[in-house]
């Protein structure tokens, strides 16, 4: 069991977990905590992917959104948008984001959401579920999974070697080395670990994973109904009461949304940064200028 968990089910036993958040639900805090989701285990067990994007199961998740429902405000764009127009955040705030479009944040993260009145925010990455490509973190693991080699060997964008006899560190190591390169051609390196693993790939595969793995633009029009995209990343976020339409900072228009509407505001690359130095107002400053696209 890892250290954090056993630290954290002392402090549950013990008590103290219980009175550090209703301290924090009296006194507040001065920073926005954000919990981040990617996906789930696979109801068989099986993991053909990487391990590393799988944070909990659904059961955990339920009891971490009655916790938080119970203990924190949870927050979603539209606060979020406030907060960067000069609004203060409600207390005690929190933010759940699912990261990267994967189906079971549809098919099971979603049902929990909207059975408990729980926000939280989508990040979907739009060309790879229009494409329907696989993200080259689940490839690398996918390939090093199925090798039957005992020992892996890359030479771009430099040197790496690695020993297959334990499958999960040497994943953990090459995804770590990748992460680690700059301005690089990703697709030649793809290309060379298949070489270097033997394991085939093709187009017609990796879509097939795709729609084994990510959803398709009708599950996120299902779930969310988003007004507005921008650029290749799409933030959506999924509420359980009606808003007005108003205007997010910068003139960003957020529109009315009911029970699992949705909608889109700025591209989730753009940071909350402060005006300038001398101010304390706080803005969404996007890096991309291309316009928002209103979906059909």
């Amino acid at each position: 069991m890892h250290k954090r968990a056993i630290l954290a089910g002392a402090l549950h036993a013990s008590g103290v977990l219980s009175k550090l958040l209703a301290l924090r639900a009296r006194t507040g805090a001065p920073w926005l905590s954000i919990l981040t989701y990617h996906r789930f285990p696979a109801p068989d067990g099986s993991e053909p992917f990487d391990d590393g994007v799988i944070d909990t199961s659904v059961e955990e998740l339920e009891r971490h959104i009655i916790c938080l429902k119970k203990n924190f405000t949870v927050v979603g764009v539209d606060e979020l948008c406030a907060f960067g127009a000069g609004a203060t955040l409600p207390p005690n705030a929190i933010a759940i984001t699912f990261d990267d479009g994967y189906l079971d944040n549809y098919s099971q993260a979603l049902p929990i959401l909207r059975r408990h009145g729980c926000k939280a925010t989508f990040f979907v990455a739009t060309s790879f579920i229009t494409e329907r490509r696989l993200y080259w973190w689940d490839r690398v693991a996918y390939q090093v999974k199925q090798s039957t080699r005992e020992t892996l060997d890359l030479h771009y964008p430099s040197h790496f070697h690695v020993s297959l006899v334990d499958r999960p560190a040497a994943i953990f190591k090459l995804l770590r080395f990748i992460k680690a390169r700059r301005a690089f051609d990703m697709p030649r390196l793809l290309e060379e670990l298949t070489l270097a693993t033997g394991v085939a790939w093709s187009r017609e595969l990796e879509r097939a994973f795709a729609d084994e793995l990510l959803m398709t633009w009708d599950h996120v029009r299902a779930s969310s109904k988003p007004a507005w995209t921008c650029n290749r990343t799409l933030a959506a976020t999924v509420c359980c009461r009606p808003y007005p339409p108003r205007r997010c900072a910068r003139g960003s228009r957020v529109p009315a949304r009911t029970c699992g509407a949705s909608s889109v505001s700025r591209p989730a690359r753009s940071p909350i940064q402060s005006a300038s130095r001398s101010s304390k107002r706080r803005q969404f400053a996007p890096r991309s200028s291309a316009p928002a696209m209103k979906l059909a």
